[in-house]
């Protein structure tokens, strides 16, 4: 395209025309990016789920002032938008825009073979060793006009491997909204980063201009000008809320939920979203009028990233930050520059921490290679962090100068000594000393963007996997009887700082940012896979993902719906058990079928009980044993503490066992996983058959008119054995051991099951401050269910916690109950229906997904395995095994149910997703 240009006449690079809003660019949607058409149809809906991802890594993303908006960027020339959704609770896309990349970029359609080999086996790609690709700098313009007010998100603006600049008018909401304007060729290199500055000058229009630096891969950053006004905020809804209907409200219990249910939950989003500053009718929104460059700031290499350190006015202070090589270079609101910040010293650590960079640099002296920045503007003043080899340097600053340590130790914000400062530097090429460095090694520096006080930093490890979150804040501000001047008096000594968290990702972390939402200081980070997480860092849910924004494999999708209709025909099954005379020609296939969904494969696999009982047994004993003390104990996040220790402790660092610190590193870390997936296993997929074998190991065989004070005497005829394995007497010896220890582990197993099943066994949502406080178990089942966006799959956030234990509760009682009752049909039949009407009731009363349509799919499956149990109980009353009549109320009242279902399906209305 450049060439083109040029071959037209048309300058491109510093000295080309600045983009205007009639310039639209001209985007071709890959049909690899997202290929949703909007039709509402079901293959739609999957096209939606399976490409909203990005099909390579994330190389930038940003996100709103409340993280209500999250941008991402990817090597796949797309950028997705996505929204928080408080009904859903979790995020969407609701836009994703799509650049055409070079002719050399575009790769040819692949074919059928081609296809499925890939789907098979997919290539694996080293994107390090590939050409600069892709989207790799995003940035969104955002303003708060004063102290209270709720933000105003504005034009997103991104940048390209090949130096291109675009804009996107997403806010506006007007006809043009989805309109891009370009500025090709602003950088002749990659642009690495984008910083924006809100500006609030004393005229009418405060905190509608912006002041935006760019970082170019060929050593400059370009200041620009954007100009926004103020207009209303447009509605972002991907899935629309369906009105009610009386017929559905009247007829059909709700059509998924008792109405003053659905009244009471959309009333409490509305409050929330009020309460939390997201979506609110006064919000308002900027958008785009106009930009312009103002300066091109040259440097000597490279440019990494660009960051702001607040609004000043003023010729001489410090307005932006950029890292090269070389160093923090600082430069005015106007892009004149002031000085050069870097982390070489003469002796690191010592008081003294100035020296002359000029040709005879002593041998001893570092030379340091910058690789990041980081800022944080509070009100009190500023914080710059410098990162490289190993090192993180700090500078504070206060209305944009620099501030100097003093004699005592305190820091000095002199305008005269300033102002010198800045002529030294220039002509001397002295370098400022930082107020101290902090030996942390790793990448992709960022820190806390809380007002008051900077708590922590996280660093990406060289694993590229790890995120290390190590703590910054020596006293919280409340602990001071005397505030302190500014955030760099609260500041931990170096050597002091320790490891708080670590955040281990699937893939390879290749950009990542914190961020502030309403609940306190997130981070967000961008994966090799595609995949956007979320993670909270303050509270009890410190350390657990909450959003994880990505595209969704096919057995994602479909696996719901499929264990859903299995768990439906495993609950219909139990009315053709064993026990529920149905007529012959019914009876025989019933029993196979009742004997393949519960698993029971006895009747084709010949295994004797006999055998394996006490191996069995044993082994489960200690499983519940382990179970037990590694939730009490917290044993997971002693695992996670351990992992961290490696990195705090100093002799790992620096003795004798530093050669060997990666392999102790990474023995923890296998050990680690191997507790989480231990604990994951026992709380989920081993559970029932854990809780069968435990109840066949106390199903014992008593004669017919054997006394029950035999059993209390211990059997002494030794003619009470087990059923699933006569060999073993009953009440007696090791036997009578075995209950003694299963009646006291077993209470306590089935009390700590619940708050891991509700979690999916997942322990990282699950700790030991959650553990023992049962209000949060709620919350966790909520946020472990809706990390995901599922739309019409999504369970519903406010009933996770009681539908999931109320089903636990039926997995667990009824392969029991079958167990102990084989001899008693109709109390067995009797008891299985009333398990079954208690889940059909807890699904009317706590509607389990968000979606109503899907809700009344999942209720009418339990009616109709209801509606056969009660067939299966008339059964059992009737006694008449070659009747008809069971099996007519059966065919005739699934037929009613059936009818219904359609005829509700048919009625009720989805919301589908809506993608700009």
């Amino acid at each position: 395209r450049r060439a083109q240009r040029e071959k037209e006449g048309e300058a491109v690079g510093r000295g080309a025309a600045l983009m205007a809003e009639e310039n639209e660019a001209k985007m071709a949607l890959l049909d690899s990016v997202y290929t949703a058409r909007g039709d509402r149809s079901l293959g739609d809906i999957y096209r939606h789920f399976t490409t909203r991802g990005h099909t390579g890594p994330i190389q930038a993303l940003e996100a709103s002032s409340q993280a209500d908006l999250i941008m991402t960027a990817g090597v796949d020339y797309s950028v997705r938008v996505w929204k928080y959704d408080p009904r859903y609770e979790a995020y969407d896309l609701i836009a994703s825009v799509a650049y055409e990349p070079p002719p050399e970029f575009v790769k040819p359609p692949m074919s059928c073979m081609e296809s499925i080999k890939n789907m098979i086996c997919p290539a694996k790609v080293d994107w390090e060793k590939e050409e600069p690709q892709g989207v790799t700098a995003i940035a969104c313009a955002s303003s708060i006009l004063q102290e209270g007010d709720l933000p105003r998100n504005g034009p997103i603006l991104t940048g390209t491997a090949h130096g291109d600049f675009y804009l996107i008018c997403l806010m506006s909401g007007e006809e043009n909204s989805q309109a891009v304007h370009e500025k090709l060729g602003l950088h002749e290199g990659a642009i690495n980063d984008i910083c924006v500055a809100p500006t609030y000058p004393d005229d009418d229009r405060l905190g509608d201009r912006f002041l935006v630096m760019t970082a170019g891969e060929d050593g400059k950053a370009a200041l620009m000008e954007l100009v926004c006004e103020e207009a209303p905020n447009p509605t972002f809804t991907n899935h629309k809320r369906m009105e009610r209907n009386e017929f559905i409200d009247v007829m059909f219990c709700g059509g998924g939920g008792r109405k003053a249910f659905w009244e009471a939950r959309n009333k409490e989003i509305e409050e929330k979203k009020e309460e939390e500053g997201v979506d609110v009718e006064n919000q308002k929104c900027l958008k785009f009028v106009s930009i312009e460059e103002r300066q091109m700031c040259p440097h000597d290499k490279p440019v990494k990233s660009a960051r702001h350190l607040g609004d000043h006015r003023d010729p001489d202070r410090a307005t932006f930050a950029t890292c090269t090589a070389d160093g923090a270079h600082l430069w005015t609101f106007e892009g004149e520059p002031l000085m050069i910040l870097t982390i070489d010293t003469m002796a690191v650590g010592t008081k003294k921490y100035v020296h002359k960079l000029d040709k005879d640099i002593p041998y001893n002296c570092k030379v340091t290679v910058h690789t990041a920045i980081a800022s944080v503007n509070k009100e009190k003043g500023s914080l710059l962090f410098v990162e490289g080899e190993g090192q993180v340097a700090v500078w504070g600053l206060e209305e944009g100068k620099v501030g100097f340590r003093r004699e005592d130790g305190t820091l000095d914000y002199d305008t005269d000594r300033w102002t010198k400062s800045r002529k030294s530097s220039r002509d001397d090429n002295e370098v400022l000393e930082p107020l101290c460095v902090y030996e942390r090694a790793g990448s992709r520096l960022d820190i806390d963007q809380s007002g008051i006080s900077t708590t922590f930093a996280t660093q990406l490890m060289s694993d590229k996997v790890t995120v290390n979150m190590w703590g910054l804040e020596a006293v919280a501000p409340g602990f001071l009887v005397v505030e302190p001047q500014g955030p760099a008096s609260l500041l931990i000594c170096p050597g002091r700082e320790l490891t708080q968290l670590q955040l281990n990702h699937d893939y390879p972390v290749y950009d990542m940012r914190v961020v502030e939402d309403t609940d306190g200081p997130a981070l967000i980070s961008g994966c090799e896979d595609g995949s956007c997480i979320a993670w909270d860092l303050e509270g009890g849910d410190k350390g657990q993902k909450y959003a994880d924004m990505r595209s969704l494999s096919a057995l994602e999708i479909l696996l719901p719906p499929i264990l859903l209709l299995v768990t439906a025909i495993q609950m219909l099954s139990f009315a053709f058990g064993p026990a529920v005379p149905w007529k012959s020609e019914l009876h025989k296939p019933a029993k196979v079928y009742h004997q393949v969904m519960m698993l029971d494969f006895k009747f084709t696999i010949s295994i004797d009980k006999e055998d394996i009982f006490w191996p069995e047994m044993t082994i489960i004993c200690w499983a519940i044993v382990f179970f037990q003390v590694s939730a009490i104990t917290g044993l997971p996040q002693r695992m996670d503490q351990l992992v961290r220790g490696i990195e705090n402790v100093a002799f790992l660092k620096d003795g004798i066992f530093a050669p060997f610190r990666r392999l102790i590193r990474r023995v923890a870390k296998i050990v680690r996983g191997t507790v989480y997936l231990l604990m994951q296993l026992l709380s989920t997929v081993l559970v029932v058959p854990m809780v069968q074998s435990c109840a066949q190991a106390v199903d014992c065989n008593r004669p017919e008119g054997e006394s029950v004070i035999n059993i209390l005497l211990g059997n002494p005829k030794k003619d009470i054995t087990l059923s699933p394995a006569p060999n073993v007497l009953c009440y007696r010896g090791a036997h009578l051991k075995l209950m003694g220890v299963l009646f006291l582990i077993m209470p306590l197993y089935l009390f700590l099951l619940i708050p891991f099943a509700v979690v999916a066994g997942d322990a990282k949502y699950m700790p030991v401050s959650t553990l023992y406080s049962l209000k949060e178990w709620p919350s966790a089942a909520a946020r472990q269910a809706t990390a995901v966006h599922l739309a019409f799959l999504h369970p519903s956030p406010a009933q996770a916690f009681k539908y999931l234990s109320v089903e636990l509760f039926a997995k667990i009682f009824l392969p029991v109950l079958t167990t102990w009752t084989t001899g008693y049909p109709v109390f067995q039949t009797v008891m299985v229906m009333l398990t079954i009407l208690i889940t059909w009731v807890v699904s009317l009363m706590y509607a389990p997904y968000v979606e109503r349509k899907f809700t009344v799919l999942v209720q009418d499956l339990k009616l109709v395995t209801l509606c056969a149990m009660c067939c299966g109980v008339f059964t059992v009353l009737l006694d008449k095994p070659e009747s008809n009549l069971p099996i007519y109320a059966l065919a005739g009242s699934i037929t009613l149910v059936v009818i219904g279902l359609f005829i509700k399906l048919g009625v009720m209305e989805a919301s589908r997703p809506f993608v700009r």
